[in-house]
């Protein structure tokens, strides 16, 4: 029986007042949930024996479980609550300090490097059809993983431009926990399906690189997987992965690298949805390698797919998930740090239904703690919403010096979300400025590290930068990360609002 699968961010000080941020209207309301660094989230999907959603359920009918003890909780708002007004900026003014909140969103990743090429193919086939019978309003994305991770298309709701992206892919070569193995399949050789030059050879210096090859690849699947997900942002409902994929060779977790991984994902209240596209197997392995996704499903409140032919279905499937859920939440005092992990149990006062969410969080001081807050500013590439970390307001115009196509792009940057400096009155930025092509491709970029004398407490620091346009570049990505902090903001400047001086 065949199996198949497709796995898945110059100088020259400005000022600007505060009188030109907005045209009209006010700032919006705050959501009703605050996403704050110690909230514990719980996406519930709620499912009767037929396998459908139930509807109307309020907190009464929940009882939360942590370690065994009941713990209070709130119940949010669901993605039907009606969102606040926009706010309406004068001409060519951009700020990411109103943001609107975040739409639900799906990514789906083609994992390359852990999957069979041939089944890579026949997944992809199989996600056409998928993408061909969803609803109109599922804003999708879909990335692929080989040595690196790619764009395939940015989140979208446009059929065409995602049946496109999916027929442009083209099947990238696994990477062996052998790199000497014929086989093109990941775990063949580690199964005995295939048969290495070396496989005579019985040394330590085989078993080694069988090793780097090994955990480089659930290194970079984690890594991956985390990437995606704390860049996925909207607190307020459950976003979704799915990772079509042939698995993992994952046997162990001693160091506990993938339960840190997996207690990012549901800070960012993601579910994963692994599905398993070497469809129906006799294989004792693909048995085991099925177990590893699905205990990352468990883990996240998702679900996994596998023994099953029919993957257009089972990614349909995934995705209809999430649409139905209850987000439920308490807050951690200080006093509940204690750098366990807490199991968590959820019940719901309706007979015949089954539940899924994740299985529990670790009580850390700060989660934000298990990100690097050092990292490339390039990740900020990946979200789906702009972040307010550091205020950003900017005035982008058009121009054309010597005959060429330009940006000036003057920014204000809000002090108080800046560190200031231990000593001195000088602080440093790092600055991103990416032009993305219709597709989420980066078509530009300039890159650099700048510092600067704090202004006095009535201005906000500001600097201006001008960029050559590109053709075909439909959205500026600003992205400024404070060094001393950590902290990251973005703003996405979409080209078409754009006009001359």
């Amino acid at each position: 029986m065949r199996r198949h699968a497709i796995v898945l961010l110059v100088l020259c000080l400005v000022t600007f007042t505060s009188s030109a941020r907005q045209q009209q209207t006010s700032p919006q309301t705050p959501p009703a949930l605050v996403s704050e660094s110690h909230v514990v989230l719980i996406s519930v999907a709620v499912r009767d024996a037929t396998g459908k959603n139930v509807q109307g359920l309020i907190k009464q009918d929940f009882t939360v479980f942590d370690n065994g003890k009941p713990r209070d909780f709130l119940l949010f708002p669901s993605d039907n609550a009606s969102p606040p007004p926009s706010v309406v900026f004068e001409r060519n003014f951009f700020s990411n300090r109103y943001a609107a909140p975040a739409p639900r969103v799906t990514a789906i990743l083609l994992d390359s490097m852990n999957t069979p090429m041939a089944d890579q193919s026949y997944a992809r086939e199989k996600a056409i059809k998928a993408l061909q019978n969803i609803p109109l309003d599922e804003r999708v994305a879909i990335y692929s993983l080989g040595i690196d991770l790619k764009v395939l298309q940015d989140y979208t709701t446009d059929r065409n431009l995602l049946l496109s992206a999916l027929n442009s892919f083209t099947p990238g070569v696994p990477l062996s926990a052998n790199p000497m193995t014929s086989s093109s399949a990941p775990n063949s050789a580690e199964h005995g399906g295939g048969k290495s030059v070396l496989a005579n050879v019985k040394g330590p210096a085989v078993r080694m690189e069988e090793q780097y090859y090994l955990q480089r690849r659930i290194d970079v699947t984690l890594a991956t997987l985390l990437s995606i997900a704390t860049h996925i942002t909207g607190a307020s409902h459950r976003n979704s992965i799915i990772w079509i994929t042939a698995g993992l060779p994952l046997r162990s977790d001693d160091d506990g690298r993938v339960r840190r991984a997996l207690d990012a994902i549901n800070d960012a209240n993601i579910a994963l949805y692994p599905i398993d596209a070497r469809g129906l197997s006799l294989d004792p392995h693909a048995a085991i390698d099925d177990l590893v996704m699905q205990s990352f499903a468990d883990s996240t409140g998702g679900q996994a797919f596998y023994n099953r032919n029919d993957l257009d279905i089972a990614i349909q499937e995934a995705m209809a998930a999430p649409r139905s859920t209850y987000l439920l939440g308490f807050y951690l005092e200080p006093a509940d740090m204690d750098g366990h992990f807490h199991k968590l149990r959820v019940s719901v006062d309706r007979p015949g239904v089954s539940l899924s969410y994740r299985s529990g969080y670790t009580a850390i001081s700060n989660p934000n703690a298990r990100k690097n807050n050092k990292e490339p500013l390039d990740d900020e590439l990946l979200a789906t919403q702009d972040s307010a970390e550091i205020g950003i307001d900017a005035r982008v115009t058009r121009y054309n010096p010597q005959g060429k196509k330009s940006l000036k792009v003057s920014l204000a940057l809000d002090r108080t979300t800046l560190r200031a400096p231990a000593h001195g009155n000088k602080t440093t930025l790092s600055e991103l400025f990416a032009e993305i092509g219709p597709t989420g491709q980066t078509v530009a970029r300039i890159t650099e590290s700048i510092s600067f004398e704090i202004p006095p407490p009535d201005r906000d620091p500001g600097f201006t930068q001008s960029i050559p346009l590109q053709d075909g570049a439909e959205k500026l990505k600003i992205i400024i990360q404070d060094k001393a902090s950590g902290r990251t903001g973005s703003l996405t400047v979409p080209l078409a609002s754009v006009g001359s001086n």
